[in-house]
């Protein structure tokens, strides 16, 4: 179950790795600049941390295949 202690620890883990997680309240709101819209109550640790982590990986694709065009 997430709490908004675990959520807090997630936003610092990844602040460790210059990712900027922006929250209201269990809202993840932004995610390096990009929003979404994921609350948190919705999903285990480990399904939240693999949503961001898809979320990053999307950018990176879109700014390398930005690159190649």
């Amino acid at each position: 179950m997430m709490t908004a202690a675990k959520l807090q620890d997630i936003v610092t883990i990844f602040k460790q790795y210059n990712i900027q997680i922006e929250t209201n309240e269990m809202l993840i709101t932004k995610i390096n600049q990009r929003e979404v819209e994921f609350d948190a109550n919705s999903y285990m640790v480990e399904q939240l941390i693999q949503l961001i982590t898809r979320v990053l990986a999307d950018e990176i694709n879109k700014q390398v295949w930005g690159l190649l065009k």
